[in-house]
């Protein structure tokens, strides 16, 4: 069964939208189903419309992975359906082998390119020509290399699978060549693009502003300042302002164990009780994180006073709507601050070791080089900050990044030598 596209229209009685989307069955008979949405709606308003429709698109998948379950009986099953049906099985296994919802989403994005490429070709008539050409076209289209490379694993899977259950009788991937990796090198703000950062947002109290000086000062990542709360560090109650704040927050733990990131199958951005690698870190304050916290400290308390919404000791640092019984997540989407910090960086030129416009992301690379050049701070320690499970790790990633450091070390040698 072939589906289409599927639409979303308001179902008023219900106060959600619905989606509708049609098929046509084996006998060329022309059907269509509709289903009721999580998503509410409003009379005179599209407000929700793009996430009824993300979501009437996972539904539309779901619907697609059913019927290669048919397909398969009858001896034939499309690829990119077979993939979507092998996805949502790893997603919901539960045990070793497993993905997460951000990595469901990445392969899902890779099934579909197979789609468009392939169309509903058979998984069982696919040569390894086919394949070489998919990938060409992947990189003609200029898909970064990582991405390239996560669509073989993706697909190289899928084969391994449908050999494993007898759909095909060799893998035709085993003689496609992996996209090859360049090394990724970090692209830490030199000198010069760092002095200018800090002239540019030092005194700023802004939303963005102060997310930017948190990111250098600890090496957070952007996801996990996005899911920092207050009740995570020591003195941040935003109830209670004091004269000695600045002071308390200065010397605070600040425990890193939340992160805000993109959910399968909605997309959504939610709050998950974990970090990147599963496990939670403290990072001490300083005076500079002291002041940043106190401007945020500051900035939420007025925010709700505002609103007159009593502010809770559960509000997110760097929030961007106060929590209400409404139900408003109260956190910072990544992707706004990104947006903002392209923006920012680009219009003031500024640039990475590598000559690159650097990302957000940068920062955190900014303040992991900044600290291993001071020579002060152990690699172990710079590690732990940085949520590294191996300090071998950190100086091999950094190594290449370190110029300054590589010109000190030569000149020591020098002197030594001779």
């Amino acid at each position: 069964m072939e589906y289409g596209k599927p639409s979303v229209f308001k179902d008023l009685r219900n106060k959600r939208w619905r989606a509708r989307v049609s098929y046509v069955d084996d006998s060329g008979v022309k059907h269509t189903k509709t289903k009721l949405l999580s998503e509410p709606c409003m009379k005179g308003s599209n407000r929700g419309k793009s996430k009824a429709w993300r979501e009437a698109d996972w539904w539309r998948i779901e619907l697609a992975s059913g019927a290669a379950d048919v397909q398969r009986e009858s001896g034939g099953v499309p690829l990119a359906d077979y993939m979507r049906q092998m996805i949502e099985a790893k997603r919901n296994s539960g045990r070793e082998g497993s993905i997460t919802d951000v990595t469901a989403l990445n392969y899902y994005g890779h099934a579909n390119r197979i789609e468009k490429y392939f169309g509903n070709k058979d998984i069982s008539s696919f040569t390894e020509e086919d394949l070489e050409s998919f990938f060409c076209h992947l990189e003609a289209a200029g898909l970064a290399v990582r991405s390239q490379r996560n669509a073989y694993v993706v697909v190289n899977m899928a084969f391994k699978a449908a050999m494993r259950k007898g759909l095909v009788g060799a893998n035709p991937m085993t003689g496609v060549l992996k996209p090859k990796q360049a090394d990724a090198q970090p692209n830490p703000l030199d000198d010069y693009a760092f002095a200018r950062l800090r002239d540019l947002v030092g005194d700023r109290r802004d939303l963005f502003a102060l997310m930017v000086r948190f990111a250098y000062n600890t090496g957070a990542r952007l996801g996990e300042i996005c899911g920092l709360r207050c009740s995570s560090i020591g003195g941040m109650d935003p109830r209670f302002l004091r004269a000695d704040d600045e002071l308390v927050l200065s010397s605070a733990m600040i425990n890193i164990q939340n992160v805000i990131a993109r959910t399968a199958p909605s997309g959504k951005y939610a709050d998950k009780a974990c970090t990147k690698n599963g496990h939670t870190r403290i990072i001490p304050s300083n005076r500079e994180i002291g002041r940043i916290l106190l401007a945020a400290k500051e900035r939420i308390a007025q925010a709700h006073d505002e609103l007159g919404i009593a502010a809770g000791n559960d509000c997110y640092v760097f929030c961007s709507l106060p929590q209400t019984a409404a139900g408003k997540a109260g956190f910072t989407a990544p992707e706004w601050v990104s947006r903002m910090w392209s923006s920012f960086a680009a219009s003031n030129d500024i640039r990475g070791t590598s000559g690159r416009i650097a990302r957000f992301h940068d920062l955190r690379h900014t303040f992991a080089t900044h600290a291993l050049m001071s020579n002060r701070v152990p690699v172990k320690v710079v590690s732990s900050l940085l949520g590294h499970a191996d300090p071998g790790f950190t100086m091999r990633y950094y190594a290449d990044s370190l110029p300054k450091a590589s010109l000190e070390a030569m000149g020591s040698l020098c002197d030594v030598l001779n």
